[in-house]
Order: structure tokens, then sequence, then C-alpha cells
């Protein structure tokens, strides 16, 4: 509603905004902010780019500080990014939790070279966990396949490949994908490469909605499967974040090193040490077939 939009977004020269601003001055970047889009109001608005700055403290769905309602609705930040890509804008999301120089980096237009004047090679872990871990912005997840793209002996770009890690009924997951340099036709060199040496029946993988649209596997010919909401839990001092479904794996006993013991509520025992739950703006399963 146009009332949560405006509860959502009070606080535009809050410390997180005002950190944020700093970051992108020193970057030298044109900006605009408060731009609004149908009843939404985004914090800022960089080239085709759309950023909103969601501190834990007014964007969960657990109480407001502003007295006015519980907390903002489960899809705020789903329907937010959604009318985003309905108007040609990416909606990028940071959250207590992210890196953010990572996303400021995503922002500052890049060197830009061409696939066809790269080369492929398969990397070690380790050259693939340094890489990712300083450009992605989720950081190096394990892969058993790693393909990196080289331009004038530089690595410009890494696609990492493994057996599923959530869903069995497919042959691989595509895991991560970042590049340092505006490579031209990277992904696809990447993913052909891939699919020539490996030959896969099919492959599953995920976009996190709250920094991407989705547009590569649609480049790449994967098909849209399903989009679910996460929820995550954060406490206000922005120190620890863990994801809803990782509570229910671990339970709280094992995450916090407690014994309550059976019979307990984790989300009971979560909200006691401080957490508040905040919905992000969805993730995108995608699926590719021979």
């Amino acid at each position: 509603s146009t009332e949560q939009c405006k509860e959502a977004n009070r606080g535009s020269n809050s410390e997180a905004n005002l950190a944020f601003l700093h970051r992108i001055n020193e970057k030298n970047l044109q900006y605009s902010t408060e731009y609004v889009l149908d009843n939404f109001r985004y914090d800022f608005k960089v080239g085709n780019k759309l950023i909103e700055i969601n501190p834990t403290a007014t964007h969960n769905s657990s109480w407001s500080p502003f007295g006015t309602h519980e907390g903002i609705y489960t899809d705020y930040h789903y329907n937010k990014s959604k009318v985003a890509r309905e108007n040609g804008y990416q909606c990028i999301h940071i959250w207590d939790w992210d890196d953010v120089d990572k996303i400021v980096n995503l922002l500052v237009e890049r060197h830009a070279v061409y696939a066809r004047k790269c080369y492929i090679k398969h990397i070690t872990s380790q050259e693939a966990r340094e890489y990712i871990n300083k450009y992605h912005l989720q950081g190096y997840a394990n892969a058993k396949i790693n393909l990196g793209l080289y331009n004038e002996d530089n690595l410009v770009s890494i696609m990492t490949f493994s057996t599923p890690r959530y869903n069995k009924n497919y042959e691989y997951e595509l895991i991560r994908y970042c590049s340092s340099y505006n490579v031209i036709g990277g992904v696809e060199k990447l993913f052909k490469t891939f699919i020539r040496e490996y030959k896969p029946t099919s492959i599953i993988s995920y976009c996190d909605l709250s920094k991407f649209r989705g547009r590569i596997y649609e480049k790449l010919g994967f098909t849209e499967l399903r989009t679910s909401i996460g929820r995550h839990w954060c406490n206000l001092r922005g120190t620890r974040h863990i994801t809803d479904n990782l509570l229910r794996q671990q339970g709280f006993d094992r995450l916090f090193n407690t014994n309550y013991g059976k019979g307990t509520s984790n989300e009971s025992l979560i909200r006691e040490q401080g957490f508040l739950d905040v919905y992000d703006a969805g993730q995108r399963t995608y699926v590719y077939a021979k």
C-alpha cells in the first residue's frame, strides 16, 4: 500500500542512507534520490539501477519503530523489485548483512573486453574462491567445475558448476557467475564451453531477485521454474544474519550452542535473542534441459 511505502521509506537521511551516499560520491557516480515508480519510492537511482537501503529496524515484518503497524508486508520487497523490473529497471536491495562496497562496485562502469578475444581454462578451487569472494555479492560456494575466462592472461570472468546442492532431480547446478570486467559475450562463451565439455542433460540454478533480474538465464536458454520469497533473521545491530532455511535445518540449539531441547520453538527462541524477520525480494529458480 501507499502507506506501507511511506513507512518503509522514512529516514532518507538515515545513517545507512548517508553512508551509501558517501560511497557513491567517492566514486563520482551520477545519481538521483527518492525516485518514484507507481506507489513506490526508491532511495537512489544510478543509471538504470534503483537502490533500496533496507535496515533491519525499519524493513522487518515483526514490528515498526514508528508505532503505526506491526511491520512491513512479507511481499513488500518482492513487489518493489517487480515494479522496477516491469518498468525496465534493476532494483538492488541492500540488507544489513550485505557487503556494501561490492554493491557500489557494481554501479561503476567497468572496462569492456570482448569474449571472442578471450580464452577459457579450468582453474583451481583456490583461484575460484579468491576471485569469487572478491567480486560475487554472495561470495564463494563450493563447486567441482571452475571455468575461468582470460583476456591476455588476466582473469576477467568465472562460471562454476557442481552437483545440485538442494534438488537432486537435476544433473548439475550452475553455482556462481561473476566478472570483474564488462565481458561482452562472456557468459555465453563460458556456458557453451561447459555444455560442449560435459554434455549435461539438465541444469538448475538460482537467481537472487534482491540483486538481479535473471536476464543472464534468459540469454542462456534457461526456463523459469518458480519464484519464492525468502525469510531471514537479523539482529538489530546487523552483526548476525541467519536464513530461515538454516534455522529450520540446524535448529536454534545448534546455531546458538544452547540446550533447550525438543518441543521448543526455533522461532520463539530466536525472537527472544532479539532477532527480527526480514522477507527478501524473492529467489527465482531456473532450469535448463538439453
